[in-house]
């Protein structure tokens, strides 16, 4: 049960590929929006440089951990393609 049902008869595969395009859409979109609320740096200054394991590392990590959360939690229940 979904909000949204979006009939293509898409073949399987190309099904599986839009179901991927949404995924990482809107992983990539929630990561960018909870990277713009939480920091006030430069955005080429992420820090994945440098140090193994550092703070802003771990920061984009979680974020990272949250934004597939949410995907698999909200999104995939809200969108269905078949």
């Amino acid at each position: 049960m979904s909000i949204l049902t979006i009939n293509l008869n898409l073949q399987p595969e190309y099904k599986e590929l839009l179901d991927d395009f949404i995924k990482f859409t809107s992983i990539l979109i929630i990561l960018h929006i909870l990277l713009s609320l939480s920091t006030g740096k430069d955005p080429t200054d992420l820090g994945l440089i440098g140090e193994l394991f550092n703070n802003d590392f771990i920061t984009i990590f979680i974020y990272l951990v949250i934004s597939f959360y949410i995907y698999h939690m909200i999104v995939k229940k809200l969108i269905t393609i078949t």
